[in-house]
């Protein structure tokens, strides 16, 4: 009489559901025209099987779990993101040319979270209205900058000096400010200016801030201060001068094309953000983020079983 094969592994679970619903091993034995050996160890087997399978399912079920969890971190993360752009964020006006030669060679990026994000929901509106906020934001920031530099512009046309930090140092450490050339100290300056324009243009009923007021000679020191401290410019000899042309330009900021155009962006900035925040609350609040990416394709895959 021929040998049989052995038995298959669908074949073995078979013969343990018959044992479960009553079947004793003789009758399997008869049923499935094995010798009695040969069932017990296909029952012993398949007993064991299932033992490894269940435990593989719960380690799905934990890193499917694990993996959902790092997809909402994600949304944590762009939500992060989006936090809203103060209106007068502090923006650098100059910018030093970049060396061509010494600039790193570009890699590829390495894959995170976000991405798997986006595999799993390639459609949804989120992307769209997130790609749109990330233009209208940097447009704004661009737009603060131009307006910063226009200012920085207008002051040192108007009194002929330069912009020096908060120890009458140049941007370049390089170069040494000469002792007669007026010095306009940025922070005290520029900022206050940038600022209080900002506040102007956005509030145009709030109260104005009196710059003839603030503006004070010590020409003893031959500076132009705000207040009694914050020196605002170095100009020796010619302080009435000095002060004079910085409040033209002072008065005249907020009625500057850069200056007058930032409400209207930085409305539709936080229109596009709300945008944003309300898609990815609606996606967190799912509880359970559908379709899948290459890590559910990969943890499915070694779920499969003969």
């Amino acid at each position: 009489m021929p040998r049989k094969s052995a038995p298959s592994p669908k074949e073995m679970r078979e013969w343990l559901n018959w044992r479960e619903e009553g079947l004793s091993e003789v009758a399997i034995r008869d049923k499935a025209t094995r010798d009695l050996r040969t069932v017990r160890k296909g029952i012993a087997w398949a007993v064991e099987d299932r033992r490894s399978n269940l435990a593989l399912l719960d380690l799905l079920k934990d890193a499917l779990r694990d993996h959902q969890n790092q997809l909402k971190g994600a949304i944590n993360e762009i939500l992060a993101g989006t936090e809203p752009v103060k209106r007068d964020t502090f923006v650098e006006w100059h910018k030093e040319p970049q060396d061509t030669e010494s600039a790193e060679p570009e890699f590829e990026s390495p894959l995170t979270p976000r991405d798997l994000l986006r595999e799993h929901l390639p459609k949804d509106p989120v992307w769209n209205r997130l790609e749109e906020f990330e233009e209208l934001k940097y447009d704004y920031l661009d737009s603060l900058a131009s307006f910063k530099k226009a200012a920085a512009d207008k002051l040192v046309t108007a009194t002929g000096g330069v912009f020096v930090d908060g120890n009458f140092r140049m941007n370049d450490p390089k170069k040494i400010v000469p002792e007669k050339l007026i010095k306009l100290v940025e922070p005290n300056l520029l900022e206050r200016a940038y600022q209080i324009t900002i506040k102007k243009v956005f509030e145009p009923g709030s109260e104005s801030v009196d710059f003839e007021e603030r503006l004070k000679l010590f020409k003893d020191q031959g500076e132009v201060r705000w207040g009694e401290a914050s020196v605002v410019a170095v100009c020796r000899g010619g302080e009435e001068s000095c002060r004079s042309r910085i409040l033209s330009v002072l008065s005249k900021l907020p009625s500057m094309a850069e200056a007058k155009k930032l409400p209207g962006k930085f409305n539709s900035l936080m229109t596009s953000r709300s945008k944003v925040v309300n898609a990815l609350s609606e996606i967190k609040l799912g509880l359970f983020i559908s379709g899948e990416c290459r890590v559910c394709r990969r943890l499915k895959g070694s779920g499969g079983r003969p």
